[in-house]
């Protein structure tokens, strides 16, 4: 990956002008955020995994974030729903994903970083996101919102099981609804939501045995004297 960090000038920074407010940040820990994060471009595609967040250009492109353990995804599909290109990331903490014109931005939110890069996968700038009230509602209301509608087409993510909409944070299908009806971006549906019910129950068994567990202690303790 080649890092190219531009000489920030004001007509660049408007351009990719983000709903986040952002600063500058030293060039150490722009150097450093990026070793790390190690972004590599793949033409294949990432098989079976669970849905973190999306965005979708103005022409229609959408960029879906995923995870395949150790490993990030970022996977870009065109129009018609074909996938075009992807990249490989490593990160510790949740992402976000954003278009910016034709530039993709991946949003960190441990470091609290703003990361454009463009089709190679070159970083083009590294920002600091600023810890405000007002970033933090962009993060939930945007960032990491299930739905976003471009030229009055909606793309929703989803589980097919209503049960897992209720208590998921990742997931399995993106949707695309226009006046033609609606139809499939992606759909993991089969592997990722047995996956997911079968956690569930183990979930729920560890929790029913912890309950058993500590029930037979204390009748013990009543008996004994």
């Amino acid at each position: 990956m080649i890092i190219i960090l531009f000489t920030v000038q004001v007509c660049f920074v408007s351009a990719l002008e983000s709903g986040f407010s952002t600063e500058k940040m030293s060039s150490d820990e722009q150097k450093n955020i990026i070793s790390h994060l190690r972004i590599e471009q793949t033409d294949k595609e990432p098989k079976n995994n669970a849905l973190l967040c999306f965005d979708v250009s103005n022409n229609g492109y959408v960029a879906i974030g995923s995870e395949s353990l150790p490993k990030k995804n970022i996977s870009v599909y065109d129009e018609k729903g074909s996938f075009i290109y992807g990249y490989n990331l490593k990160s510790d903490g949740s992402f976000g994903v954003g278009w910016k014109n034709d530039f993709l931005v991946i949003y960190l939110v441990r470091e609290n970083a703003a990361i454009t890069i463009n089709n190679n996968g070159d970083v083009l700038l590294c920002e600091e996101i600023k810890d405000t009230a007002e970033n933090s509602s962009y993060w939930n209301n945007e960032i990491f919102s299930a739905e976003r509608t471009r030229n009055n087409t909606r793309y929703t993510m989803k589980n097919k099981s209503k049960l897992l909409n209720i208590f998921a944070t990742s997931y399995s299908v993106l949707e695309r609804t226009d006046e033609s009806g609606v139809s499939t971006v992606y759909d993991n549906s089969s592997n990722y939501e047995i996956k997911l019910i079968a956690e569930c129950l183990g979930i729920i068994v560890i929790i029913i045995i912890a309950i058993v567990c500590l029930t037979k202690q204390f009748k013990k303790r009543k008996i004994d004297p």
